[in-house]
């Protein structure tokens, strides 16, 4: 029972962070791998961060879409962003996503200002798949290598089973940092074209 109840909690406390922004989604999510595995992590990380995208694009697109107009468009000419969003659809989303730069709940909103489609916004926000993976995958390895300092002799670990965590937490590591100069590399490519 009180399993079932640390989910849901988790997974409400995931959509308040990914709409409002309040705190790094990918903390979150790494916290998901540790407490609930590899498997319950990524599905529970899934459910909140998608929920939390809509709350976040639709608050953006008709709550507060002057105040973040405003904001925005001191940083991003908005013309600009429309017409790479517009050439890149759901491509732009996942992008967007998988920039370390730029927080979930912010590049939320404001993608609910710019002219994305709903159905390219689902579609980029859930190919974001593989970066929340990886995250969920390295805080499974960080709860696997705690409670194997944990436990007692009846169960110890080997040096295989050591070296097979070590080498999936620095994979992990390398998938995030690959990802992350992908999407570094559009987002200034987007920034030189607004400057323009």
């Amino acid at each position: 029972m009180h399993y079932v109840l640390s989910q849901i909690i988790f997974v409400l406390l995931l959509i308040i962070i990914a709409t409002t922004g309040i705190f790094p989604a990918s903390l979150l999510v790494i916290t998901a791998g540790a407490l609930f595995g590899l498997t319950s992590g990524l599905a529970l990380s899934l459910v909140g961060i998608f929920i939390g995208s809509i709350g976040g694009l639709l608050a953006g697109r008709y709550i507060l879409r002057e105040a973040i107009t405003s904001r925005v468009s001191s940083y991003v000419s908005m013309d600009a962003l429309d017409m790479e969003i517009q050439s890149r659809g759901w491509r732009f989303v996942i992008l967007l996503r998988l920039s370390p730069f730029v927080p979930f709940g912010i590049g939320s909103y404001a993608l609910g200002i710019s002219s994305v489609r709903f159905k390219d916004y689902c579609i980029g926000t859930i190919g974001t798949i593989p970066a929340l993976f990886a995250l969920v995958y390295t805080g499974s390895l960080t709860g696997s290598i705690a409670n194997m300092f944990m436990e007692t002799e009846e169960r110890a670990w080997g040096v295989v089973q050591i070296a097979i965590l070590v080498m999936g937490l620095v994979a992990s590591f390398v998938i995030i940092f690959i990802l992350s100069k992908v999407a570094y590399r559009v987002t200034k490519s987007v920034k030189k074209t607004n400057k323009q």
